[in-house]
C-alpha cells in the first residue's frame, strides 16, 4: 500500500520580491515541475520547501550551479482523514518508532481527507509505520 517515498527540497533565500519567481526560472529552464510547495518566512529570511517531478540529483544540480543553498529531506505524501485524532494518531505511532518529524504540512479540499506532507529522519521506520496503519500514500 505505500509507494515510494518523495525528497523535499528545502532552500534558504532572502526575503524579497522576485526570489520565489528567480528559483522557479532556475527549474523551468531545465525542464523541472514542482509538484508541492510551501514557504516559511523569519525577517529577512526565507526558507521555500518544495517537491519536483525529477530524481534529487537533477533538482539539486541547477539550483546549486545559480548559487542555492539546497537541503534535502525524505518526505512522504499521504492521505489523512481530516480530523485531529487522526493526525495525533500518526505523530504518536511515528515518536513510538522513533522516527522524527522534521516538518508537517498540508492542505484539504471540500473532502473528507487531507494531504499531509511529513518529511522525517528514518523513512524506512516510518514507511513501516504508514503501512501499520494503513494510510494511503501518494
Amino acid at each position: 500500500m505505500v509507494e515510494q517515498r518523495i525528497t523535499q527540497f528545502s532552500v534558504p533565500v532572502r526575503n524579497q520580491p522576485g526570489t520565489l519567481f528567480r528559483m522557479a526560472q532556475v527549474l523551468a529552464e531545465v525542464g523541472i515541475n514542482i509538484s508541492g510547495i510551501s514557504s516559511q518566512t523569519f525577517g529577512e529570511m526565507s526558507f521555500i520547501h518544495f517537491q519536483a517531478d525529477k530524481e534529487p540529483g537533477a533538482v539539486r544540480r541547477p539550483l546549486e550551479n545559480a548559487g542555492y543553498q539546497v537541503f534535502e529531506n525524505a518526505a512522504f505524501s499521504i492521505d489523512c482523514p481530516m480530523e485531529p485524532a487522526p493526525i495525533r494518531k500518526l505523530v504518536d505511532r511515528l515518536a513510538d518508532e522513533d522516527v522524527q518529524v522534521q516538518r508537517l504540512y498540508g492542505a484539504a479540499d471540500e473532502g473528507e481527507n487531507a494531504r499531509l506532507i511529513v518529511c522525517v529522519d528514518r523513512p524506512e521506520k516510518a514507511r513501516a509505520a504508514f503501512n501499520h496503519m494503513g494510510y494511503k500514500i501518494r
